[in-house]
């Protein structure tokens, strides 16, 4: 129920931009694919400050996934693409999916999803590791 309401809430907020839904979560679909790298980037190449919170951010997106049992984003993007089915059924994770030759379904994107994600934390713990500590 808290979850529920909590995107709605958030969905709602959104509204309040006076920017279309299409556009909208169009936008949040193009962010939500350059965030993996923006921390990336982050934690190699800036201070330890911004490095930390880029670890912060994506140690809160894996508790928010873990707790909507789903990514967060891709919530708020499906609620705002909801009308645009052939925008809606595109997620982050489509593509590694199809250069595996797996099938594109919610089954297989949500294993990949943390099968990635596992290794893409361990990526950027090691690397906040070596480069302020060693």
């Amino acid at each position: 129920m808290i979850k529920e309401k909590l995107i709605q809430l958030i969905y709602e907020k959104l509204n309040e931009s006076k920017i279309s839904n299409l556009y909208l979560g169009f936008f949040i679909k193009a962010i939500h694919f350059q965030l993996p790298g923006l921390c990336l980037a982050l934690v190699i190449f800036f201070p330890k400050i911004i490095a930390i919170g880029a670890l912060l951010y994506v140690s809160l997106v894996s508790l928010l996934y873990y707790y909507f049992n789903n990514c967060f984003i891709s919530i708020i993007e499906n609620e705002l693409l909801k009308d645009y089915e052939h925008l809606k059924d595109f997620n982050v994770v489509d593509p590694v999916l199809d250069v595996l030759g797996e099938k594109i379904n919610n089954k297989n994107r949500k294993i990949i999803s943390i099968f990635v994600f596992f290794f893409y934390y361990l990526l950027i713990l090691t690397i906040f590791s070596f480069r302020f500590f060693f």
